[in-house]
């Protein structure tokens, strides 16, 4: 038998901690297993449990990594401010990650907001207890304050628009204007309006969608 072959037996190749992770944000969660994200990753499952036991430590370690590598925003901004800068920098750090992170709606009876994965996560009461302070050092009511952050989490949590690129309704929008120039003349009368209309960019609707958020919260709570 050769050096080569008795050096390479037994031994399976690693690949590093982030990169499975990386990798595994990629596979949509109801088809996920180990055998898969190590095919993907071109190694063997046993290079896997090097780093993770089973699929459920890398989906609590996804989870715990997201948490951990969002932009933390100062606590001394006042509400509206503090809210605008926490989600321009999901959005900052969606675009700058390698992980593929999706935005589903999930069962009403696993909204579980207050936990990674699950699990207790300091990270995360760190995050909320300075949001509550935020809120409540600026008018709100305490409970309000629990509401807000239910409604700012499932914000972050399900909408694609986070993480799309700038120009990423172009084909949408192109495919608008097919349909309707395709369609017969004075048909759609308000629509037609739109050929020759500058393409909507997402950092516009993105701004948009915090600032409708944020004028939501002023109305629903009586606050400036």
């Amino acid at each position: 038998m050769s050096s080569k072959s008795e050096s390479s037996r037994g031994r399976p190749h690693l690949v590093s901690r982030r990169t499975i992770l990386e990798v595994a944000t990629r596979i949509p969660k109801d088809e996920f297993s180990l055998r898969k994200l190590a095919e993907m990753l071109n190694v063997s499952p046993q290079s896997l449990y090097h780093y993770f036991p089973n699929k459920k430590s890398i989906f609590d370690a996804i989870a715990k990594e997201i948490v951990t590598s969002v932009p933390v925003v100062k606590r001394e901004l006042v509400w509206r401010e503090y809210l605008r800068e926490a989600i321009r920098g999901y959005r900052k750090w969606l675009l700058g990650t390698n992980f593929q992170v999706k935005h589903t709606a999930e069962p009403m009876e696993k909204l579980d907001i207050f936990r990674v994965a699950g699990h207790r996560s300091p990270e995360l009461l760190e995050r909320f207890d300075d949001f509550i302070f935020v809120f409540r050092r600026d008018g709100f009511e305490l409970s309000g304050a629990v509401e807000i952050w239910i409604l700012f989490q499932k914000l972050l949590r399900r909408l694609d628009l986070h993480h799309a690129p700038n120009d990423g309704m172009r084909a949408a929008w192109e495919n608008l204007l097919v349909d309707i120039s395709a369609s017969e003349s004075g048909k759609f009368t308000e629509l037609e309006d739109l050929i020759g209309l500058e393409m909507v960019k997402v950092d516009d609707l993105h701004e948009a969608l915090i600032e409708v958020f944020l004028e939501g919260i002023a109305a629903r709570y009586g606050v400036s």
